[in-house]
């Protein structure tokens, strides 16, 4: 079970670096739209 466990965390850590960038980047449309 090893490949498989290690295929699953490599997936969730690439959607939770995706989610982080998805609000960076959410925060600076939000910042432009305010200036």
């Amino acid at each position: 079970c090893t490949g498989h466990c290690h295929g699953t965390y490599s997936t969730t850590r690439r959607l939770a670096v995706m989610r982080i960038v998805l609000r960076f980047l959410w925060f600076g449309v939000a910042s432009a739209f305010a200036c």
